[in-house]
């Protein structure tokens, strides 16, 4: 990913989720990723995205935000931006993956566990809207 592919990113973002991440806040997790910011390109266009922190000094990688645009879900372009990203994570040392989702985001959930994913525990009003969370981890390597 690229500062000025935000546009298109925010553009995936806001057609996949009913309560997308602002412009900004796409931005700010982007300065925040360190490299580990990914984009997949079909037809000279952004049709997925993925961008995580990392915390080094822990070793652990913390994906904010993954989304694939709805027309090209289906088509393995989330597990692809996911595997690359995973790929990164262990050339960079480290050992463990987490993210949320909230509850009844049963598609992403159901996603992540088939490839690996964890559920650790259940964070009650996680989300501004007041549903709760559930915190995934996979361990690498």
């Amino acid at each position: 990913m690229r500062r000025e592919d935000i546009d298109e990113v925010y553009a995936v973002e806001s057609s996949s989720f009913f309560r997308p991440y602002p412009r900004w806040y796409l931005e700010l997790l982007y300065g925040l990723s360190l490299g580990f910011s990914l984009v997949a390109v079909c037809d000279s266009s952004i049709v997925g995205f993925a961008v995580a922190v990392p915390y080094l000094e822990h070793r652990l990688l913390h994906l904010a935000d993954l989304a694939v645009a709805p027309e090209w879900r289906g088509q393995g372009i989330g597990s692809m931006l996911l595997s690359q990203l995973e790929n990164m994570a262990l050339e960079a040392g480290i050992v463990a993956v987490f993210l949320e989702t909230w509850v009844s985001n049963i598609e992403a959930r159901r996603f992540y566990e088939r490839r690996g994913y964890r559920p650790l525990r259940v964070i009650p009003g996680y989300y501004e809207w007041g549903e709760a969370a559930v915190l995934y981890v996979k361990l690498l390597g």
